[in-house]
């Protein structure tokens, strides 16, 4: 499954991680890639590390891969906006990547490249929220092609390049 949460934020406006949770658990994805999550952010998601909140509240594993991180001295965590992975499987390898340096800094986004285990086989997951500009998706999509290409485990990449807003 994928699903952008959006920081947490409904068609009403609201955030509410909770709302968000129980989409998830009525679906009973194994393996979920969620893109636009905060971590520690900003006040429109009440600070809040919600990979974490969301892998506690479902019981499942979680990894984050940060496509903005800001340091401020007025607050402790660093903050963070970027894409994250929910599995019922253990995660036993997770890495960031930077899409940044792909074209100067203009749209900042990040490839979650993660491993989990099934069983007795590993399988590797990325998340990524791809840009709309055509010119950055591509720039994007043959990093991604060229990334996955040296990987030798089967493969599951979620992405998301349009967004829509969901009932959560």
């Amino acid at each position: 499954m994928t699903f952008n949460i959006h920081h947490g934020k409904g068609m009403d406006k609201q955030t509410n991680l909770y709302r968000i949770a129980e989409v998830i658990d009525r679906c009973h994805a194994d393996i979920v890639g969620l893109n636009e999550v905060d971590n520690h952010f900003s006040n429109r998601s009440h600070f809040e590390d919600q990979a974490a909140w969301l892998a506690n509240q479902l019981k499942l594993e979680y990894a984050f891969s940060p496509s903005i991180s800001i340091e401020s001295q007025h607050v402790t965590e660093v903050r963070q906006y970027g894409n994250a992975l929910l599995s019922r499987f253990p995660i036993t390898c997770k890495r960031s990547h930077s899409l940044n340096t792909l074209y100067g800094g203009l749209e900042e986004r990040s490839l979650l490249d993660a491993t989990i285990q099934v069983h007795t086989r590993s399988f590797q997951i990325n998340v990524t929220h791809l840009s709309l500009n055509p010119f950055l998706h591509r720039k994007q999509t043959d990093f991604i092609i060229s990334h996955l290409d040296k990987k030798s485990e089967p493969i599951i990449l979620g992405s998301v390049k349009n967004s829509m807003k969901t009932k959560a």
